[in-house]
C-alpha cells in the first residue's frame, strides 16, 4: 500500500513538472526573453541557413530564394502539439503585417514529426493565418531535417537576412512587447 502511494505522488509530480516546462526542454523558454539565444549560438560554422527544399502549404516551391525579397525573413518554428506555439499565430498575423511595412516577413515552419501536415494546416486555418507557413517532415531534403532536429524549444525563432545568413535566434514565444521591440531592433540593424 505504501509503495502504492509513493508511486502516485511520483506520478502526480511528473505530470505537474510536464505541465509546468510547456513545450521546452529550456526553462523561461516559453515566455519572456530568459531562453533567448542569439546570433552567436546554436550557428554552424558557416552562419547560413540550411538549403531549403520544400512546399509552403499553398502547394508553392520555398527555397532559400525567399531570403532574397526581404531585408529580414523571421521563421518562426513551431509543431503542432506546442499549445503556446498556436497561441500565439494571430499575433504574429499581426506583426506580420507591421513587420512587412519594414521589409520583413515572418514564415511558419512547422516540424512534422508524426508526418500529419494535415493537423498542422487545419490550425493554420483555424487561428486564422494567412502567412506563409512550410512543413518539414521525413521527406524533406536531410540539410534542413537535421537542422531541425537540433531545435530543443518550441517555438524557436530564427532571423534570417537577404543573404540567407543566421542574424539571429528566439527561443520561445515573441509576440510580448519586449520580444517585439527586440525583432524591430534585428529588422533595422539588417536594413542598413
Amino acid at each position: 500500500m505504501k509503495m502504492k502511494k509513493i508511486t502516485s505522488l511520483m506520478l502526480c509530480g511528473l505530470v505537474v513538472v510536464t505541465l509546468a516546462t510547456g513545450c521546452s526542454q529550456n526553462k523561461g523558454a516559453d515566455k519572456g526573453t530568459e531562453g533567448q539565444k542569439t546570433a552567436s549560438t546554436a550557428i554552424d560554422e558557416s552562419g547560413m541557413f540550411p538549403k531549403l527544399d520544400l512546399k509552403d502549404t499553398m502547394g508553392n516551391k520555398v527555397d532559400n530564394s525567399i531570403f532574397k525579397n526581404n531585408k529580414l525573413t523571421i521563421l518562426n518554428i513551431w509543431n503542432t502539439d506546442c499549445q503556446p506555439c498556436v497561441d500565439e499565430m494571430p499575433n504574429l498575423e499581426k506583426m506580420n503585417k507591421n513587420f512587412e511595412k519594414m521589409g520583413a516577413k515572418i514564415i511558419g515552419v512547422n516540424y512534422d514529426i508524426q508526418n500529419k501536415p494535415k493537423q498542422a494546416e487545419d490550425i493554420i486555418k483555424k487561428q486564422g493565418v494567412t502567412y506563409q507557413n512550410v512543413i518539414v517532415n521525413s521527406s524533406s531534403n536531410e540539410e534542413i531535417r537535421s537542422y531541425m532536429e537540433k531545435i530543443f524549444a518550441y517555438p524557436t525563432t530564427v532571423f534570417v537576412n537577404s543573404e540567407g545568413k543566421i542574424v539571429g535566434k528566439m527561443e520561445g514565444t515573441i509576440d510580448s512587447p519586449e520580444r517585439v521591440k527586440e525583432i524591430e531592433k534585428i529588422i533595422k540593424d539588417n536594413s542598413k
